[in-house]
This record gives C-alpha cells, structure tokens and sequence, in this order.
C-alpha cells in the first residue's frame, strides 16, 4: 500500500522469493501511488475505499490465475524437455539408420560371379533411411549358381537388421565330411522361416524372398517364392516377356508350405527380379514394367536393368526403395574390341 519506498522494495522482494500476485492499495486523491504500484509490478491496483468484499474476491480470483499460469508453465518446461528428448532420440534414431545402412552396403556382394553360361547384374535404389531390400548371389559348388532377392516390408531399423540376419542366414548346401548336398530352393525358405518364427519378434515380421538355384551349364532353374513379386521371363528373340507367378506365403509364421517351380534356360533367355518398392502392385504397372523390358531387350543386361529403372521411375511421383536383380544364360557376348 502506497507508493513509499519501503513498499516497492518489499513488492521487490516478493516477486524475487515468492512470485505470488501483487494487490496494490492506493489513495483515490494519490495518482503517484497508483502508478507506483503499477510500476512495482502489481496485478491490480485498488483505490480506497474498499467494498465490503472486493479485496477478497480480487485476491481469489488472482490466485486462481496465478495457479493456472503455473501449471501453464510447467506443461511448457515439460514440453521443451520432451522435446529435447525426442531431438536427442531421433538423432540416436538417424545414426543407428546409418549404421545399419552402412553394415547393409558391406553385406552387398562387391562383385557378382560368372559361372558356366550363367551372368548377372543388379541395380539397387535406395531412399533416405534404411532399406529392407536384400539381394545375393553365392556360387554353390562349380556347376551351380544361387540367387535371392527378398524385401522386409516397412522402413524401420527392426526391418533393415532382419534384411541383413537373412541375408547372412541363407544356407545354400549341407556339408558332410568330404560331401555335400545342395539344399532345394523350398527348404531354404522353410529354414528361413523357422528362425525367423524363432526370433521372438513381437509382431511377426512380413517378409518377401524369391529364391533360385541355377545349373548355369545345362541352364535348368529350380525356385520358390514367398509371397514375392512374380519373376519377369524374357525369352531370347522377340518372344513376349512373361511373369513366372508362384504362389507362396511371406516368412515368418514358422509354418509355411513353399512350391518348387522349374523354368529351363536357352541361350540369350533372361530372368528379371524386382521388388515392388518402384511403383506397387497394380498389375497395369507390372504391364508397365514388362512393356519397358521388351522395348530395352537386346541391350547388354547391366544398361537393360538402368533403362528399365528410369523408366519405370518416370512415372512413379514417390519412389520406394527397389532392387531389380538380372539373370543371362548363354556364351559371353564378345567384348568391346574384342
């Protein structure tokens, strides 16, 4: 009350210890003390006399705000914190993504093998983030080729890390003493299966893979499919490209079936697999795919699966990630100078 030295170092002092709200009293006839309230930091400034009452009522309802401002606040400092929180997470998030990008890249073959009659080649588009695109190709012994090329759906870290334990738990023959045995392409993905079923994860991870074992002398394919998009065959000459469809569940529930289908290759023949993070599943844009493959055919198979890629792209406004693996059989084309 009043507009006395003595009070504004008081009104001072409880703003710095207290922080409560300020009711300052002043005389109807004291403009200076009414601005001096006002200037101590008051939240209301009352003129004498009172009515009966009004100091009350005023000091409730000030409290009532100034509890409301606080709980304002707190909500405010929780906030930023939380923020911080989610900004250090999602940084941890980012680099964890990298890592494993980075582990994926190494799991890649750098090179991938010529056996008998037997080439191919890959093209591998990755978006920002991590990939659960996963391909290889492994030579099983000196007359028989292995490939796969499978996708764990979704874009999270527990997807890339399953691409790469699939990728190194493929087990393309069984090895006893001074023999083997080459494992058939449907026990592979039974196998697969199993551990996958095996790893406890909480929600079953959906998993798609194709997988093939190529004689690359006599050109005999054997394969199965879980759930994958349908290989495109491209026969030699200017016979029509036609989808190799293999039903199949996806890996993870420990318990499927897996069919064996068996193709036979002849010289200039190709097999194109892919999956479907380019464009979808719409069977028009599978048209659109098979169309791009025969009109880029008798190009080398490394530029057939770019000019496929680019232009599949082109009509694709926001592209997945996308693998596009390639099979050739038959005697080497001759080298430039060659």
């Amino acid at each position: 009350r009043g507009g006395s030295e003595a009070a504004r170092r008081c009104a001072a002092r409880w703003l710095e210890q207290r922080g409560g709200p300020i009711i300052w009293l002043a005389e109807a006839l004291d403009p200076a003390g009414r601005m001096a309230g006002w200037q101590a930091g008051a939240q209301a400034v009352l003129i004498l006399p009172l009515a009966p009452g009004e100091l009350a009522i005023l000091a409730t309802r000030l409290m009532h705000q100034h509890d409301e401002w606080q709980r304002w606040q707190a909500r405010a400092e929780e906030a930023v914190q939380i923020n911080q929180t989610l900004i250090q997470l999602y940084g941890q998030i980012d680099a964890d993504f990298r890592i494993a990008r980075r582990i994926q890249r190494s799991c890649r073959p750098t090179s991938l093998p010529e056996v008998g009659q037997a080439r191919f080649a890959v093209w591998h588009r990755e978006r920002i983030g991590s990939t659960g695109d996963f391909y290889h190709v492994l030579r099983v012994d000196e007359r028989n080729v292995a490939f796969l090329l499978g996708d764990v759906l979704g874009q999270s870290l527990t997807a890339s890390m399953l691409a790469i334990f699939l990728h190194q738990s493929v087990q393309t023959k069984d090895i006893q003493g001074q023999a083997y045995r080459i494992v058939p392409a449907d026990e592979v993905l039974h196998r697969l299966d199993r551990q996958l079923a095996s790893l406890g994860v909480p929600e079953p991870p959906m998993v798609r893979l194709t997988y093939g074992i190529l004689d690359a002398f006599s050109g005999e394919l054997h394969y199965s499919c879980a759930g994958n998009t349908p290989p495109l065959w491209l026969p030699a000459g200017e016979g029509p490209p036609q989808f190799l469809r293999l039903p199949g569940p996806l890996l993870g529930t420990g318990a499927g079936k897996f069919p064996v289908a068996r193709h036979q290759f002849h010289d200039g023949d190709r097999l194109l697999l892919f999956t479907d993070g380019l464009y979808g599943t719409a069977p028009n844009q599978w048209d659109q795919l098979a169309a791009a493959a025969h009109r880029h055919r008798h190009r080398p198979l490394p530029v057939l699966l770019e000019h496929l890629t680019n232009d599949l792209i082109a009509h694709t406004p926001d592209p997945d990630d996308f693998t596009l693996l390639g099979v050739e059989f038959g005697p080497r084309p001759p080298a430039a100078g060659e």
